[in-house]
């Protein structure tokens, strides 16, 4: 079995630079920014192998309470995603290319609904089983909201962000809905990304 080199494999520690400004900005221009947290991801894009950016995240998100999290970069409206490699040279990244991005979950860690919200069952974890459109296999969990008592799996997924966030233990996955041929429910979901074609 072949795996991906890499992928998924950052911890919290290395993930974690302190307070930087944003990507390309000049010195002038930080006073009238909010500071920004560079975040250490993988990055798989559509026909090219795993490769490790830094995301910008701000410290006030701009829907919701707290930090801004890797999801709301991608489900935001803007077409590119502005990261910089290990030199800290600018990339922006067309999202649609984006098959997925894994990030340490702490920093999803504020995506989960509220604890009251889980205690009075109104969410579902969903352990899943995923195939991406190149032939990456995953798994991990998610979790959505089961309104007026319950919600399958495929209204969920049809009526979900852009990307979904995937929690494999440490790591949150963030993939494409554009980019999964098929998912399925699984019973114990597992740390791998592999190729399924190349597990014969």
């Amino acid at each position: 079995m072949s795996s991906i080199p890499q992928t998924l494999d950052i911890s919290a520690a290395q993930a974690r630079r302190g307070r930087v400004s944003n990507p390309g900005e000049s010195t002038a221009d930080e006073a009238f920014h909010v500071p920004k947290h560079k975040v250490m991801a993988q990055v798989i894009l559509q026909g090219h192998p795993p490769f490790t950016v830094w995301l910008y995240i701000s410290e006030r998100a701009e829907n919701h309470f707290g930090c801004e999290r890797p999801s709301d970069l991608l489900n935001n409206p803007n077409e590119f995603l502005p990261v910089s490699d290990e030199d800290d040279r600018l990339i922006l990244l067309q999202k649609d290319a984006l098959m997925l991005i894994a990030v340490p979950a702490e920093y999803e860690a504020g995506a989960s609904y509220p604890e009251e919200v889980e205690l009075a069952g109104l969410t579902i974890t969903q352990g899943l089983e995923l195939l991406l459109i190149d032939g990456t296999a995953l798994r991990g969990t998610v979790t959505y909201l089961r309104p007026d008592g319950g919600q399958r799996l495929q209204d969920f997924l049809n009526t979900a962000d852009n990307f979904i966030a995937i929690r494999d233990n440490e790591m949150v996955q963030l993939v494409s809905r554009k980019c999964i041929a098929s998912i399925s429910p699984a019973l114990e979901p597992s740390t791998y990304p592999r190729r399924r074609a190349e597990d014969s």
